[in-house]
C-alpha cells in the first residue's frame, strides 16, 4: 500500500476567523505490506494531523499539492476515513445501517462473514447506542470493508480506550487485516498506541515540509515501552503523549 504527498499545504479557518497553516509543504511517500504490516503517523496534538488524513481520505481538499493512494499493484485503492469519535449511526443497527448506508449490497454470506471477523457476530441487531465505544468502533471497521476500502484511515480512535480493550482490539486488527480486502493507518498523538499498533512509524515534530523519523515499530510491546519509554520521550517533542 502506497500514500504519496507531494508538495502538500492546508490551512484553516479558526473559530474566530484566523486563518492558520497546520501543513506545509508536506511531501513523502509511505508505503507498507497492508495484508501484513501496519503504518502510522506520530504527531503532536494540534499539529494536522486529523487535517492530512481527511486529506488523504478526500474530504477535504489542500491548499497546494496532491496526495494519491495506490495499491501494490500501482491501482488506486478508496480511502475510508475513521475519526476520535464513534460514528456508526448509534440509533440503529449494524444490519440497518447496511441497509441503509450500502443498498446495493446484496451478498448476506459476506455481511455475516465480515460482522464474524469483526467481533460483532450476534449483535447485528442490537443498537450501537446501548454497546460500547469499541463496538461502534468494530462496527465502522465493518462497514468501512464492507464499502470496498482499500485502506482504513484510523484517526486516534483508541484515545479513551481502556488499556486491555485496547490490547485485544490490536490484536483483532491484525486478523482483520490478514483476512479482509483492507489495509490499515493509524494516526495518533500517543507514542504508546503507535508502539503497539504499528509495523511501520512515520514521526513529525511538526508538518512544516521537515523529513519524518521513519522507525521499525514491528517488535515493539508495552513491556519494551516500560523500559525505553524515557529514552525515546526524550527524543520526541514535548507534547507527544505516552
Amino acid at each position: 500500500m502506497n500514500i504519496s504527498l507531494r508538495t502538500l499545504s492546508f490551512s484553516y479557518q479558526n473559530s474566530i476567523g484566523i486563518s492558520r497553516r497546520v501543513i506545509s509543504g508536506v511531501t513523502q511517500q509511505m508505503s507498507w505490506a497492508g495484508k501484513t504490516e501496519i503504518a502510522g503517523l506520530l504527531l503532536p496534538f494540534g499539529g494536522g494531523k486529523s487535517s492530512l488524513m481527511k486529506i488523504i481520505a478526500g474530504l477535504i481538499a489542500p491548499d497546494e499539492g496532491t496526495c494519491t493512494i495506490s495499491g501494490d499493484d500501482g491501482k488506486p485503492v478508496k480511502a475510508v476515513y475513521i475519526p476520535p469519535v464513534p460514528c456508526s449511526l448509534s440509533w440503529i443497527s449494524y444490519n440497518e445501517q447496511i441497509q441503509l448506508l450500502l443498498p446495493g449490497l446484496g451478498n448476506q454470506k459476506c455481511v455475516n462473514e465480515t460482522a464474524e471477523l469483526c467481533g460483532i457476530d450476534g449483535y447485528e441487531n442490537h443498537l450501537p447506542a446501548g454497546q460500547s465505544t469499541a463496538f461502534r468502533l468494530r462496527v465502522q471497521i465493518a462497514l468501512a470493508i464492507l464499502s470496498g476500502a482499500g485502506v482504513i484511515l484510523l484517526d486516534d480512535p483508541f484515545t479513551n480506550l481502556m488499556p486491555e480493550i485496547k490490547d485485544h482490539l490490536f490484536r483483532d486488527l491484525r486478523e482483520i487485516i490478514s483476512k479482509s480486502s483492507s489495509s490499515l493507518f493509524f494516526a495518533t498523538s500517543g507514542l504508546g498506541d503507535a508502539a503497539q499498533l504499528t509495523d511501520t512509524l512515520y514521526i513529525y515534530n511538526s508538518l512544516d515540509g521537515s523529513s519524518p523519523v521513519v522507525l521499525d515499530t514491528s517488535l515493539w510491546t508495552r513491556d519494551f515501552m516500560r523500559v525505553e519509554q524515557k529514552v525515546l520521550l526524550n527524543s520526541l517533542p514535548s507534547n507527544i503523549r505516552y
